[in-house]
């Protein structure tokens, strides 16, 4: 048998046994659990994700317009982005 050492925060941690204690396990049959699902599944068996928000493209587009605000180019009204039109003084 070996053993696997696991560092956590000591909130995550202590929510963690809380959660293992109300459904009846250890966090050790926890873990068990969780490492024969990703043997047998061959995957992490929840999904993780990156938020598209964070995406290079959507960085790039989202500093691109800071920079169009900046040099007038752009206008923020109600929320919403607009082309500035020619008429429209800084």
């Amino acid at each position: 048998m070996a053993t696997l050492s696991v560092r956590l925060d000591d909130k995550t941690h202590n929510a963690f046994l809380e959660f293992c204690d109300t459904v009846g396990l250890s966090a050790s049959t926890a873990f068990n659990l969780f490492a024969k699902a990703v043997v047998r599944e061959q995957k992490i068996p929840f999904e993780i994700k990156v938020d598209s928000f964070y995406s290079n493209e959507n960085v790039s587009h989202i500093l691109d317009a800071d920079k169009r605000i900046d040099e007038g180019k752009y206008i923020i009204t109600d929320m919403n982005l607009n082309v500035a039109s020619p008429e429209v003084e800084n």
